[in-house]
């Protein structure tokens, strides 16, 4: 999942952004991704929070997020104990 600056959330429900050109390539439904959300164009300025939710199935759950953010690449990891739990990951800043 991930909030935009508008509050706005990009995941399997709405897979789009309503302000920008960020979408979601797929919903991964067997639980071996990859997810990937993306932007066409700059991305807006604004704060980005990056969640892993348990939608449901089996738990416990691990998961591994990758973050590309410029130059820069990170991995975080971590386990969902049960189901519609949900990480937060990360908050991004883009100026």
């Amino acid at each position: 999942h991930l909030i935009e600056p508008d509050n706005n959330e990009i995941y399997y429900l709405n897979t789009n952004s309503i302000a920008s050109t960020g979408f979601l390539d797929f919903d991964d439904t067997d639980g071996f991704g990859p997810e990937n959300i993306f932007y066409n164009d700059t991305v807006p300025a604004g704060d980005y929070l990056i969640q892993v939710a348990h939608y449901s199935g089996v738990t416990p759950t691990n998961y591994v997020v990758t973050v590309k953010n410029g130059g820069s690449i990170q991995s975080y990891s971590g386990t969902l104990s049960f189901s519609k739990e949900i990480d937060d990951i990360i908050t991004i800043t883009r100026n």
